[in-house]
């Protein structure tokens, strides 16, 4: 259990690029990864429940879900909303919608290949 913070924290700017890049920060590395994984399985599944427009559905669905999850923090003082976490969440999101259009592209390739014999 976390325990609250006296007051509101946020970081708008974007910090987790020089952490990693520049002060070779294996702990930034670290957060930066966990935060781009955490909606990678979202955005690889969740285009299966979707008839049309995939992976914009699912992309947005990322986005508000995030945001849920920090707007969350920040009103309840648990956590902190950071622009960096938005940014990775959403690029995992959308990581795992292209791993997802790429699965599906070459399973339908190799549908037709059996199909032609």
């Amino acid at each position: 259990m976390r325990t609250p913070y006296p007051e509101i924290r946020y970081t708008v700017s974007v910090q987790f690029i020089g952490q990693i890049f520049l002060d070779h920060n294996p702990y930034a590395l670290f957060e930066a990864l966990l935060n781009f994984v955490m909606l990678f399985p979202v955005g690889l599944f969740m285009p299966l429940f979707f008839k049309r427009k995939k992976a914009v559905k699912t992309t947005l669905f990322g986005a508000a879900f995030t945001l849920f999850i920090e707007i969350t923090q920040l009103i309840t003082h648990l956590g902190e909303f950071q622009t960096d976490d938005v940014i990775l969440n959403i690029s995992g999101c959308a990581a795992g919608v292209c791993i997802y259009i790429l699965i599906s592209h070459f399973s339908k390739d190799i549908g037709k290949a059996h199909a032609l014999k």
